[in-house]
């Protein structure tokens, strides 16, 4: 039961790895590969039972700050669970708003207040995620990049680990990982 996440992520990987599509479907677009991402990191991350309040409790991903993201998240999760999780997006106001999020996509627009976001969201087991430079040096735990036309992303495995959270070794495989100044 396990495998069809692992498949599923291939197949994104296989998308971002072609040369080119067929010229009838379009290329999706940077966004719809980084919501279809965020979407299948919950899916090999292991939160601590703690993390939900409830066994039907919604697994919340959270967005802080302005991100083309909202749309095509929302269409990614619709109707989908994890677990008996249903999927809920949540735009957050505020960093105050951040409590009950599994998942956190902090926009570029934030990076003035970003250790003050890293520092709020490493009290409890929230997989942060960001395109952002230096984000993963400043405590964060995934950072999308654009390789040519192609979207990738690094991993800070130790900062997951501090905040009880443990990414699979199929994902790991697929990342860069990242050593921070901290983990030497």
């Amino acid at each position: 039961m396990r495998r069809k996440p692992f498949f599923e992520l291939l197949t994104v990987l296989a998308l971002l790895s072609a040369s080119t599509l067929g010229a009838e479907e379009p290329q999706p677009s940077e966004y719809q590969l980084k919501a279809v991402f965020l979407y299948n990191f919950a899916k090999f991350v292991e939160w601590p039972a703690e993390a939900f309040p409830r066994t039907n409790a919604p697994f919340i991903i959270g967005v802080l700050g302005q991100s083309p993201l909202g749309e095509e998240l929302e269409r990614t999760v619709r109707n989908k669970t994890l677990n008996g999780h249903p999927f809920v997006i949540k735009y957050l106001k505020g960093i105050s708003d951040m409590s009950g999020c599994h998942v956190l996509f902090v926009s570029p627009s934030e990076r003035r207040r970003m250790s003050e976001i890293l520092r709020i969201a490493s009290q409890g087991s929230i997989l942060t995620v960001s395109e952002t430079d230096r984000f993963l040096q400043s405590g964060g735990m995934i950072r999308f990049f654009m390789e040519g036309n192609k979207v990738r992303f690094d991993i800070n495995d130790e900062a997951a680990k501090s905040a009880n959270l443990r990414i699979s070794s199929k994902l790991l495989s697929v990342a860069r990982r990242v050593e921070t100044e901290s983990a030497k």
